[in-house]
């Protein structure tokens, strides 16, 4: 016996939810600024980007029931770490 699992393959009308327009220049923490400390040597060299991705798969293995997590960390658009 074969069970039929309902599938929806047509897109979704988002028409009706309404578009808040959010300022994120404000905060709800106040007007913040990032505090540096008067002795703090002046910057050098090029700007760092920063990008990390994470994915979990929490049962991976069935018999087991382990879980397993993958992370990727990125400087510059070069692996770190993985």
């Amino acid at each position: 016996r074969s069970a039929r699992i309902p599938i929806r393959t047509d897109e979704p009308d988002f028409s009706e939810i309404p578009l808040d327009e959010h300022n994120w220049m404000n905060s709800i923490y106040g007007n913040v600024r990032e505090v540096i400390p008067d002795d703090a040597p002046p910057p050098r060299g090029c700007f760092v980007l920063t990008t990390h991705y994470v994915d979990a798969n929490l049962m991976h293995d069935v018999m087991t029931g382990r879980s397993m997590v993958g992370i990727l960390h990125l400087v510059n658009q070069t692996p770190l770490d993985w």
